[in-house]
């Protein structure tokens, strides 16, 4: 069996979910890398074929350990190479998706084929996950699952496509915290704030859905087969693909980097609204209410900013936030990253301040 890579928010509820048949019975038992068992628990599959399972993780530590789940006895799954530690979501546009390999740090490392940390845990998911056709396709529900997402560690060297900022994040903080990190890497460079919205949150705001009205980009149910599909634009679309299925994990905290594609001065006035209502959206999907959430200011971009004042609206909206939404912080990149680039090259500084924020203010 090809081994697992998971990594589960220490001393927090872990949720498996599957399926399996009706009224079965479905046990679980994790093991610590002495053989010990450490949790136990049982769960009965419903009359739809589904169930879900959790038992409390362990304190974070650099063991790995085993989860072996049974159907009326008989093992179907067995989970090696787990572990405990921080977890963190990480999501936006193409400053987040920015990949490690093409940083200005990470460029020679790859160069070197340096293998990074086995303690790195990062759950890859696609640009356009197996159930789209791309960006031309896009699915009007949440999906329960996110076809082609794939854990892996710091010694794959696919490794080097995850976010730089949230890679050079990471490795920081496990430094620092003496345990395993995990990032959930949920980004796609282009897209809109709307796309990471849920019909829900869009619904329950009044003014982000007036926005979206105005700017005919509110697509009814019942319409959206009909409409042309946008993965970058359209209302809920990576929502739907990338985050509502994420909703078992138990992260520390969330990472969002994002602010580009709403760059108009229209756009850029209802952004916080929009900021604001995806805060809240996410906390209630992972069952936290506080959830700690950094928001990183899009780049002081002089040449953009001269030629169009959305611009500066995105940028105040992303401080204005603090006082909008608790328990949440922003992080200037201005003075630390290249200001007549809008893909600033020095991700390593910028995550070192991420991470000294989340250690120090929240």
């Amino acid at each position: 069996m090809e081994p697992q890579k998971e990594v589960f928010k220490q001393n927090e509820e872990a949720i498996i979910s599957g399926t399996g048949n009706p009224s079965s019975t479905i046990s679980l038992e994790v093991f610590d890398s002495n053989n010990n068992l450490v949790a136990d628990e049982t769960a009965t599959v419903n009359d739809s074929g589904s169930f879900e399972i959790s038992f409390t993780a362990p304190a974070g530590s650099f063991e790995s350990y085993s989860v072996i789940l049974k159907q009326d006895g008989k093992v179907f799954s067995e989970l090696n190479n787990v572990v405990f530690g921080e977890l963190w979501l990480a999501s936006g546009q193409s400053n987040m998706q920015y990949p490690l390999a093409q940083s200005r740090t990470g460029r020679e490392m790859f160069a070197n084929q340096q293998k990074l940390s086995k303690w790195l845990r990062v759950l890859s998911v696609p640009a356009y996950p197996g159930n789209t056709a791309g960006p031309e396709f896009t699915c009007a529900e949440p999906q329960l699952d996110i076809v082609g997402a794939e854990w892996i560690n710091g010694e794959n060297l696919f490794v080097y496509n995850m976010s730089a900022v949230a890679y050079f994040f990471a490795a920081d903080l496990m430094e620092k915290l003496d345990m395993p990190v995990g990032i959930l890497n949920a980004s796609l460079g282009g897209s809109a704030i709307a796309s990471w919205l849920s019909r829900e949150a869009i619904d329950g705001n009044e003014e982000v859905k007036n926005d979206q009205l105005s700017a005919d980009d509110y697509i009814e149910l019942s319409d959206w087969d009909s409409t042309k599909q946008d993965v970058y634009s359209d209302m809920t679309a990576n929502y739907n693909h990338k985050i509502e299925a994420l909703g078992n994990f138990r992260p520390s905290g969330m990472i969002w980097y994002q602010g580009e594609s709403d760059a108009s001065e229209e756009e850029g006035r209802v952004y916080c609204d929009e900021l604001s209502t995806l805060i809240h959206i996410w906390r209630k999907d992972f069952c936290n209410n506080n959830l700690p959430f950094v928001v990183v200011q899009i780049s002081d971009n002089i040449t953009r900013a001269a030629k169009d004042k959305g611009w500066s609206f995105i940028q105040k909206a992303q401080i204005d936030i603090q006082s909008k939404s608790p328990n949440v912080k922003t992080v200037i990149s201005a003075d630390i990253c290249e200001n007549d680039d809008v893909h600033p090259k020095t991700k390593d500084k910028l995550a070192r301040r991420i991470a000294h924020v989340i250690l120090n203010d929240i």
